[in-house]
């Protein structure tokens, strides 16, 4: 049966024998190290060193995907008016970030063509969330909004010499108090455009206006999608704001992990549904084939990742139906095969197939329902 969800395309009830997801936002290894933010360039030099004199391979494939965070988010915030009320949304942003996540802080603001007019306040880095809140509430304010300089300049700052990419996302989260740049309006769209693809790589971008003038939405919308962003949230009170920024730096990966989970889960679930229909239709070959083939998804990584960002009563509730929905589909292989080994010595068929699909479909749709639900917890200001 299908049905309409929130995620994007049609997904496929089990009830017994068929359950499919296809959802993805963006897939991605997570192997990481725990390390002091302030030793880890030191540690990736030294340890470079010795690997590329023993050869580049060990550098490639085991180094850098290693000290590589999951998650790597660019904060830049708009000091070109007063910013008490963005560094606290920002300080609430940090406080709730997984562990794991390389965070990083820039400000736009300042003349046009000159120097100063965007500044990189705090490098990427794990472990840096007090230092991030501090400069954001230490940001001097004044100048104009030199809001496109200030986004092409974060997206360079994901290169460098030897940048550690994000494993699953980089990304920049955009807090700004205006919807036009002061120096570059006619072309910002363009520039923008330009430059992100000069990066060489894949940025998400999320934009959050703050009180941004009725007259300027329309522009800070087409700037959001130059940056290939969608429409930008909207606020107009200190509560808002925080809880719109928390919701793009926290509550958003936690959707992104659980669906990255469901796809993870979903080829062993397909090949199962194959391989129940076959037995009903007498293909016992085709069935024993199909369960060969199905596996176990491995959701581990992605199910450890979850739990890190997990944090609120809400996404610690995601992470526990995920880990339900992984340990329910270690059961239904085990299942059909005996569902398999009745009908090939002709006995009675066993019920257990048939009550593990149905607790399946149950964890499915409320797995849906509770991230739809999350969905809806992003404020919006009316337009």
């Amino acid at each position: 049966m299908s049905q309409e969800t929130d995620t994007g395309p049609d997904e496929v009830r089990q009830e017994a024998r068929v359950f499919g997801l296809g959802w993805i936002l963006q897939a991605g290894r997570d192997l990481i190290i725990h390390l002091a933010v302030d030793f880890t360039p030191l540690v990736l030099a030294v340890a470079a060193a010795a690997l590329i004199a023993g050869g580049g391979w060990a550098t490639v494939h085991w180094l850098i995907p290693a000290l590589s965070p999951a998650y790597k988010t660019q904060f830049l915030i708009d000091a070109s008016a007063d910013a008490t009320d963005i560094a606290g949304a920002l300080r609430t942003a940090v406080a709730n970030s997984g562990d794991d996540d390389a965070l990083g802080l820039r400000s736009f603001g300042g003349e046009c063509g000159r120097d100063g007019n965007t500044t990189r306040l705090v490098d990427f880095g794990t472990g840096n969330r007090s230092r991030i809140a501090d400069a954001a509430g230490r940001a001097p304010a004044g100048g104009r909004p030199t809001l496109v300089k200030g986004i092409v300049e974060a997206a360079g700052d994901f290169s460098g010499f030897w940048p550690l990419r994000a494993t699953q996302v980089n990304r920049v989260v955009v807090v700004t108090r205006h919807g036009v740049d002061a120096c570059d309006a006619e072309y910002a769209e363009d520039e923008i455009r330009q430059r992100i693809a000069s990066a060489g790589l894949k940025i998400q971008f999320r934009l959050v206006g703050y009180r941004v003038p009725e007259d300027q939405r329309d522009r800070l919308s087409r700037i959001a999608s130059a940056a290939g962003a969608p429409e930008p949230v909207f606020t107009e009170t200190p509560q808002q704001l925080r809880t719109a920024l928390d919701w793009l730096t926290n509550t958003e990966p936690v959707r992104t992990n659980a669906y990255e989970v469901i796809r993870i889960l979903d080829p062993t679930a397909k090949r199962v549904d194959a391989a129940v229909k076959a037995i009903g239709a007498g293909r016992l070959d085709v069935a024993e084939r199909e369960l060969d083939r199905a596996g176990t998804g491995d959701a581990d990584a992605q199910l450890t990742v979850l739990a890190d960002r997990a944090r609120t009563p809400a996404t610690r509730d995601i992470h526990r139906r995920a880990v339900g929905l992984r340990d329910l589909q270690k059961e239904l292989v085990p299942a059909a095969r005996d569902l398999l080994d009745a009908a090939r010595s002709r006995a009675v068929a066993p019920t257990d197939y048939t009550a593990i699909a149905d607790r399946y479909n149950h964890e499915v749709d409320a797995m849906n329902r509770a991230l739809a639900a999350l969905r809806l917890t992003l404020p919006k200001a009316p337009r």
